[in-house]
């Protein structure tokens, strides 16, 4: 491609980004807002790495400014992860694995932040005020009805009595629903998103701070690696933690048994973080085994990416056990066998 085809495309693809950052939360809303700002440091990273520090400023200014339009009361929360962002964007961190850790620990302060607000909007736990926002814009909507017998056909929402026997009618292509049924219905879907909330929060936060970690070290290093130039982090198939991380590890062990000996909802939410951050390391632990284990023997690539999804979503604790085999049997044979803290070979 000629010089001035790939400055056109260059200035297409920042158009497109910009155009993005404009346009999705119009067409989606909060939604799209949510989703803008938990992509956001992701494209920091990419940005950093193509050059486009001026375009991703833009683009973070369009988000916070459809934040203070759509959600004026949760505007402190969005405009310090944006200025973080735009810190991040001029940090002179070294691309790889230590940006990574610096923005696992910049998301997991903006959860806290987030956890605080919330805990200050509805006087009491975090988790236990959005379900009743959810359940009230549920309420508003036009489609309301329909809705609740979704919830109500899933078994998210019960109805308890005579209820039970008819919660709704069509009457010339209406759906019509009682007060009385609509009212249990709201109830019972909030008690059970409430439910929902406290048994899955800990576990969302945990792998939302893993994952943005986690993508903001690999993104630039594929983009990079793209460009053909040598990558920041090793190749994913001889990823491992080095010994002296492993064995702190083996301390969440004892963190994921607390709820046995006790019910309160620290020690409850302890120990489900607990558990989300050893599935999530040693589940991806797991996966560069798999990658590394399948092209020591030739494996195909479609095969070895048929095989790491399936066994992500259908079977998410075999990557783990494979990946906390490898730690402890070196399956790979990745350690040098003269160090004793389990380097890598060179």
């Amino acid at each position: 491609m000629p010089k001035w085809g790939v400055a056109m495309r260059a200035w297409l693809v920042r158009a497109a980004a910009l155009a993005a950052a404009a346009l999705v939360p119009l067409l989606l809303g909060v939604p799209g807002i949510l989703g803008m700002l938990v992509l956001l440091p992701l494209a920091v990273e990419c940005a950093r790495e193509a050059g486009w520090r001026i375009e991703c400023a833009a683009g973070t200014a369009i988000v916070c400014a459809w934040c203070c339009l759509c959600m004026p009361q949760a505007l402190p929360c969005a405009a310090v992860w944006c200025l973080t962002a735009l810190a991040m964007l001029l940090a002179p961190v070294r691309p790889g694995w230590r940006r990574g850790v610096v923005w696992a620990a910049l998301t997991a302060a903006e959860c806290c932040l987030i956890l605080l607000w919330l805990g200050r909007r509805y006087g009491g736990a975090a988790d236990a005020g959005p379900a009743w926002d959810i359940v009230n814009w549920i309420d508003r909507q036009d489609n309301a009805v329909e809705i609740l017998l979704r919830a109500y056909s899933s078994g998210y929402a019960r109805l308890t009595g005579d209820m039970a026997r008819l919660p709704a009618v069509r009457l010339f292509g209406q759906i019509v629903m009682t007060q009385e049924v609509r009212s249990e219905l709201l109830y019972s879907l909030r008690v059970s998103i409430d439910a929902l909330l406290r048994a899955r929060l800990p576990g969302i936060i945990i792998w939302l701070i893993g994952l943005e970690g986690l993508l903001c070290a690999m993104l630039p290093d594929m983009l990079c690696r793209r460009a053909g130039h040598p990558g920041h982090l090793p190749r994913f198939d001889r990823w491992r933690l080095p010994q002296e991380l492993s064995r702190p590890m083996t301390a969440l062990l004892p963190g994921m048994l607390l709820p046995l000996f006790s019910q309160q909802y620290a020690a409850v939410c302890l120990g489900r973080m607990c558990m989300a951050a050893f599935q999530f390391v040693y589940i991806w632990l797991g996966l560069s085994a798999l990658e590394g284990l399948m092209k020591q023997r030739g494996t195909a690539v479609l095969t070895r990416r048929l095989i790491q999804a399936a066994g992500l979503v259908l079977l998410p604790f075999a990557p783990m056990l494979v990946g906390m085999a490898d730690q402890a049997m070196d399956l790979r044979r990745l350690r040098d066998p003269k160090d004793d803290e389990g380097g890598f070979v060179q």
